[in-house]
């Protein structure tokens, strides 16, 4: 895989801050393209108060091809299914 010679990282505590919706980080545990330090000031900085940074053992930046990506879709169905007025899947939501 080749990557840009240049950062396309558009995130810093300015641009973060003006984030209110809920919103939900995974990041993998090997994840070596961008550091836990850079993600967790990310969630730090965002102006929500609902949300929720998860970290996915064995899998990289890339874990929607890898082996987790079952994980991945797995946690982002059920944050997205457990919001405040939404059906969860026993209540018969998708």
């Amino acid at each position: 895989m080749r990557f840009p010679a240049t950062t396309q990282w558009g995130w810093n505590a300015t641009t973060a801050a003006q984030v209110t919706a809920a919103t939900l980080i995974i990041r993998g545990a090997l994840d070596t393209t961008i550091s836990p330090t850079t993600v967790t000031q990310l969630y730090d900085d965002l102006a929500t108060n609902d949300k929720e940074l998860l970290t996915v053992p064995c899998a990289s930046h890339f874990m929607s091809w890898e082996s987790q990506r079952d994980v991945l879709h797995e946690l982002s169905a059920d944050w997205l299914t457990d919001r405040p007025g939404v059906p969860t899947r026993a209540q018969g939501g998708k």
